[in-house]
């Protein structure tokens, strides 16, 4: 009885420890707001913002995505948080994106650095989806 004991315990904390998931810390970009409702033909502005959750990074890309039955893009503004640029921000109307790629030399860490601004015109009335496409963040290391 005492081994058939000792054997399932044996069992149970080797499920433990194989099974348990472990955590780890990425680098997010979030969009801030992160929701709202706008009225037809007014602007809004929406920043992309980047939390590195701990560990310092250097660079950083995404492409947002937007319909553009319902908004359309007036402008980009490059944040304080990046000085170098492999991608300027762009954007198309047409196909409903916007896209950017930079850096810093010295990196950053930190929970809201500001990477760019998008000013957007909402075609119509309503709550209007901007969401990630893709998005890469860079170790400094």
């Amino acid at each position: 009885m005492r081994f058939l004991f000792k054997r399932v315990l044996r069992i149970i904390i080797f499920g433990l420890v194989v099974c348990v998931p472990t955590f780890t810390h990425a680098a997010t970009l979030r969009l801030s707001p992160d929701t709202g409702v706008y009225v037809s033909g007014k602007n809004f502005t929406v920043q992309v913002i980047l939390n590195t959750q701990g560990k310092p990074i250097n660079a950083a890309d995404a492409e947002l995505t937007f319909n553009p039955r319902e908004l359309s893009v007036v402008s980009v503004a490059k944040g304080s948080l990046f000085t170098l640029w492999t991608l300027e921000p762009t954007f198309s109307n047409a196909q409903g994106t916007v896209s950017f790629g930079g850096g810093s030399p010295q990196g950053y860490n930190g929970s809201n650095g500001s990477i760019l601004s998008v000013t957007f015109r909402s075609a119509s009335a309503g709550a209007p989806k901007v969401t990630f496409k893709n998005g890469s963040v860079l170790a400094a290391d």
